[in-house]
């Protein structure tokens, strides 16, 4: 019979191999986006909100007449900012037979191992996809019935600005990818263009570049499934299949590269993460069963979470081809652009397109 001791062994290799094995993929994601999708760890926030600043009224003092004494209304003191959206992942119960390790001869540990470093992966995973979702759902803030595609309601001007559309509206080589379209979108920061210093790519986008006989790559980094370039003016390229980097429109199959500034996106998981390893009867043969949970938060630069939208009731992230107008989601989604707003700084100004994450360009 296991004990609490052998248990306690299992969750400590577990949990382990889970902060060795996430700790080693947060730093290789730093480093191949370039340090715009940054993952970082802190202490549990207490509030589903990290930071929360009130605006102040620099005009709030002004010269009148003692003279007159008409009525007045009251200004209202405002939330300008709400900063790292607090939401949570646990990883679904899995289970293995106690006696099919030692039939194996494979020890107890090990499987603790390959379960943390999977639970690891997998978190990963989701807290970067969430991140994505939500940054793309940020900048489909700009997108109105008039702009980029039909259909929704008005969006927001200042992050239209920061929205370029190279895609066209039928299949053609001309509209795919390439350098002439990934500077002329860096130039939506214009003298900024400088805090742009990293490219998130579809590898439909990018292999649909170099399918224009581009030749000014040069490889410097290869991890698993994705590898990071360098464009001709020095931005390096993370290529990612995530899905809410490319959609249909109609017959077109159709790519979101999104070019951000440094820190664009942080994600701060917290000191919570908890294994529970324990013992099950009631089957023919005693199982081991283990769960994990945890939550962490997303911050966006230049974007706060809507002050009208409730928090989201999270446990993992989903993907839509939907995210231009905040059409087909659910307003408690984090990929929902009505569930962002552009921020303000504690004076209470309103942030402009050179303060936003970066700029999404859209290419086939």
């Amino acid at each position: 019979m296991a004990t609490y001791d052998q248990l306690a062994i299992l969750q400590r290799w577990a949990v382990h191999t889970f902060r060795y094995t996430d700790t080693s993929y947060r730093k290789i994601l730093n480093e191949q986006t370039g340090g715009t999708i940054v993952s970082v760890t802190q202490d549990t926030p207490g509030n589903y909100f990290e930071d929360v600043y009130w605006g102040n009224d620099p005009d709030i003092v002004v010269l009148d007449d003692p003279g007159d004494n008409a009525g007045i209304s009251a200004s209202e003191l405002k939330q300008i900012k709400i900063r790292d959206i607090k939401v949570a992942a646990r990883a679904n119960m899995y289970e293995w037979q106690s006696i099919a390790a030692r039939w194996m001869r494979s020890s107890p540990q090990a499987i603790a191992q390959v379960w943390g470093r999977t639970v690891a992966e997998s978190m990963l995973k989701v807290r970067v996809k969430a991140a994505m979702n939500a940054l793309v759902a940020c900048f489909s803030k700009g997108l109105n019935s008039t702009g980029l595609f039909s259909g929704g309601t008005a969006g927001d001007v200042e992050l239209k600005k920061v929205i370029r559309d190279e895609s066209g509206t039928t299949a053609s080589d001309a509209n795919k990818m390439d350098i002439a379209k990934l500077i002329a979108a860096r130039g939506q920061f214009g003298d900024l263009f400088g805090e742009i210093t990293g490219v998130i790519m579809h590898s439909g986008a990018y292999f649909g570049m170099q399918g224009r006989n581009l030749t000014t790559y040069n490889e410097l980094f290869m991890y698993g499934n994705s590898f990071i370039t360098r464009t001709a003016d020095g931005m390096p390229i993370f290529v990612t299949d995530n899905p809410i980097l490319t959609f249909r429109d109609g017959t077109v199959t159709k790519y979101r590269t999104l070019l951000l500034r440094p820190m664009a996106v942080v994600i701060r998981d917290h000191s919570d993460f908890e294994a529970l390893i324990d013992r099950q009867s009631g089957t023919k043969w005693i199982n081991t069963r283990a769960q994990a949970q945890q939550t962490f938060s997303i911050y966006i630069k230049g974007m706060s979470w809507a002050t009208s939208v409730a928090h989201p009731v999270f446990a993992a992230a989903t993907s839509t081809t939907k995210l231009l107008t905040g059409i087909g989601t659910t307003a408690s989604a984090l990929d929902n652009p009505a569930s962002w707003e552009r921020g303000g700084t504690n004076e209470g100004r309103a942030l402009t397109a050179k303060e936003m994450p970066g700029v999404m360009l859209y290419t086939q």
